[in-house]
């Protein structure tokens, strides 16, 4: 795990949270506004580690699951709203950014927002993008996500492996 700010140190866990959702509404307003910006600093591969971080901290019970689901609805938003905005055909997603995505859309557990919008992420990102597509095709996205949509319609929303 990354160190703290010594500063970061001063706050209690639960300012921490504060902080985290305030930044991320922060990105949310300012970053439409700077499509280029996004794409120069590569910010969707940060955001994908600080999902992770969120979810590994949720995992070793250091935070509890609704705050982690909060701060990746946050971020969900905000990549959705950026990457709209985006000309992403420089950015290149990592097989592993994928595979957070899937993880998104088929835990039953995150909202019907927050599975939409993850799969809403992959799309953005792969439209006109044969890099990508290709890397979505590798990683078994269109399986994954046919059988996701399969299982919802068939069993009520069921967990998809």
């Amino acid at each position: 795990e990354m160190e703290e700010h010594p500063s970061l140190q001063l706050l209690n866990s639960q300012q921490k949270i504060e902080l985290k959702r305030r930044a991320l509404h922060l990105f949310m307003k300012l970053l439409p506004r700077a499509p280029r910006l996004f794409i120069a600093l590569q910010i969707h591969q940060k955001f994908m580690a600080f999902i992770l971080v969120q979810i590994e901290r949720a995992v070793d019970g250091l935070q509890h699951l609704e705050v982690t689901q909060r701060l990746t609805n946050l971020v969900l938003q905000t990549l959705v709203k950026v990457i709209y905005h985006a000309d992403t055909t420089n950015v290149h997603i990592h097989r592993n950014d994928f595979r957070l995505m899937f993880t998104l859309f088929n835990d039953s557990e995150n909202s019907p927002a927050d599975r939409a919008n993850a799969v809403l992420v992959l799309g953005l990102l792969c439209d006109h993008h044969p890099y990508n597509q290709r890397i979505f095709r590798k990683e078994g996205g269109i399986k994954a996500i046919g059988s996701a949509l399969q299982a919802l319609t068939s069993e009520g929303g069921a967990e998809v492996e």
